[in-house]
């Protein structure tokens, strides 16, 4: 069986915006199970009302830098749509709130 020192690391990357992987974990054998981080990142979003609380859409996220120039545009562009529903007090979980390709 492997260990943390023999075993085998699969990373994922994503850009902003992009739709989270279904990966396949493999299991004993040829056996995997799927694994949607989607719905495991919206449930946890959903059922923890402290990360919607803590969201700060006027200060850009931390490491920003790190991020490639296209996902900083998209980024800032989801803030400025952002504080613009809540300035016309919008209901956030029920208004699509669309990024302009062409802006972003």
């Amino acid at each position: 069986y492997p260990t943390l020192d023999s075993g085998e690391t699969l990373g994922y990357g994503l850009y902003v915006d992009e739709p989270f992987p279904v990966v396949d974990i493999p299991l004993v054998g040829s056996d995997t199970v799927s694994v949607h981080f989607a719905e495991a990142y919206a449930r946890t979003f959903e059922n923890t009302v402290a990360y919607s609380q803590r969201v700060d859409y006027e200060s850009l996220p931390e490491n920003f830098d790190k991020y490639n120039q296209a996902d900083q545009e998209r980024i800032k562009k989801r803030m400025q749509v952002i504080i613009q529903a809540h300035e016309n007090e919008l209901d956030l979980e029920t208004t699509p709130l669309p990024i302009d390709e062409s802006t972003a």
